[in-house]
């Protein structure tokens, strides 16, 4: 189990990549810039939602959601990415969330 540090600098790097997530251009049809809230919700202790920032990456990489496809032109900006795959959250994250994340980034990269 990873130590509690870990966690909240986990939920730190997911709160900077939620603010670069939010600064990206307004996306063609959209009338807004993008505010994933109900995943920030779940990294943000005190939230009804919390989840912790590990369940949280965990949630996106193994659910469909929208953020994917919002961030096909921004691979790098995916916790798939940023997260998952970077190396440095490897001991929070096992050989099964890695190979989803590689298929997930698969699905945007055609």
């Amino acid at each position: 189990m990873p130590d509690e540090t870990r966690e909240r600098a986990l939920e730190g790097a997911l709160l900077a990549l939620y603010h670069e997530w939010a600064a990206l251009p307004i996306a063609n049809g959209k009338k807004r810039r993008w505010h994933a809230n109900y995943i920030r919700q779940m990294f943000t202790p005190g939230r009804v939602r919390y989840r912790g920032g590990i369940e949280t990456v965990k949630h996106v990489i193994r659910n469909s959601t929208s953020g994917l496809g919002r961030l096909a032109a921004h691979p790098e900006l995916t916790v798939e990415a940023r997260f998952v795959l970077s190396g440095k959250w490897d001991d929070l994250f096992d050989r099964a969330d890695r190979a989803k994340a590689r298929e997930n980034l698969a699905t945007i990269s055609k």
